[in-house]
């Protein structure tokens, strides 16, 4: 009977000693786990875990519990994660490319982001180079693009921005200036409370916030606007945590860069599927903007993008060139 006992105490511990994976590694996201990015990120680590039969095993770390906006990359670099997952629109230096590039990527599908920037990684080397001294890039996020949501005042035309105060990203600031709007930088996750007290009148944002960040509660219009983010680097694993890993798992690794990439098209296209059913359920109203306003926009991101492509000329990166490869693939179409 002691035997018995002992061994059924005991099984606990076998077991869990039989499924320790031989390389565990800590994932660090900035984004919540509620926003879809995690479900993305689920999903690719679930098909490594998977495809190295258990060797490798991620622990996560959501909404910037061990990573942070300002230094992500540099605490990947130095292995407070082994992969981390971020933007690179936060840091305090370094990726002027993501930086700079919002408005060059105007027109461009969410499906055709992670492509093209494959093809200009590997024309313009400097490009990959902004991430290479910090990790090794293991997928793209393309981005969705942001709407225009406003909560009392409909935007039917760009005339109707005049005088509103609409949150937004840095790249896009000299556009709604230029349209008489007033442009505010706060945090998104601050933006209900604006909204619902009238500090703001407006957000520019992707679909995918409506639900979680509740401002289904606090939007009546949409205006679509198709405003686009610069791609970003996807998971970043450390050097460091890249070096220990033998061929076969960095061969699984690399095997999964167009799954990641592709998965993001995914679920990015079901996500704003469902945000548009229920925001509609829920009575917003989209609105469509006319063909010469959809012109007056792109004169006015065409000429702001001329002037970050010569500011990263300045810096010997080929911004101009980057530049004008893009604006013929929004021009062919943006797949």
């Amino acid at each position: 009977g002691m035997v018995f006992l002992f061994a059924v105490l005991l099984s606990p511990c076998i077991q869990s000693g039989a499924h320790a994976a031989e390389f565990e590694l800590k994932f660090g996201a900035l984004n919540p786990e509620e926003l879809y990015m995690a479900k993305i990120a689920k999903a690719w680590m679930g098909k490594v875990e998977k495809e190295t039969n258990g060797r490798v095993h991620f622990t996560t770390y959501w909404g910037g519990t061990l990573i942070t906006p300002p230094d992500a990359p540099d605490e990947v670099a130095r292995g407070i994660v082994d992969v981390g997952l971020f933007s690179a629109d936060y840091p305090k230096v370094g990726f002027d490319f993501v930086k700079s590039s919002g408005t060059f990527w105007y027109g461009i599908s969410t499906a055709g982001q992670a492509r093209l920037l494959h093809e200009l990684q590997k024309k313009y080397p400097q490009i990959e180079g902004e991430f290479a001294k910090y990790g090794k890039v293991l997928g793209i996020q393309s981005m969705a693009q942001m709407k225009l949501m406003t909560n009392k005042k409909p935007i039917r035309k760009l005339a109707d921005l005049k005088g509103l105060k609409i949150k937004a990203t840095p790249a896009y600031v000299p556009l709604l200036q230029e349209l008489g709007a007033e442009a505010v930088m706060m945090s998104m996750f601050d933006c209900y409370l604006a909204l619902q007290k009238g500090m703001i009148d407006g957000v520019l944002a992707p679909l995918d916030t409506l639900v979680p960040l509740k401002f289904i509660e606090v939007i009546k219009y949409i205006t679509d606007v198709d405003l686009t983010y610069a791609p970003q680097p996807g998971p970043m694993i450390s050097l460091k945590t890249w070096a220990k890993l033998p061929p076969d798992i960095q061969k699984v690794f690399e095997n999964n860069v167009k799954f990641f990439n592709d998965e993001c098209v995914k679920v990015t296209n079901e996500v704003n599927n469902e945000i548009t059913a229920a925001a509609k359920k829920a009575g917003i109203e989209f609105i469509k903007l006319s063909a010469p306003d959809e012109k007056k926009i792109d004169e006015i991101l065409y000429k702001e993008s001329q002037k970050k492509a010569a500011e990263l000329d300045a810096k010997k990166f080929p911004g101009t060139a980057v530049m004008q490869d893009l604006r013929k693939a929004a021009v062919s179409g943006g797949k």
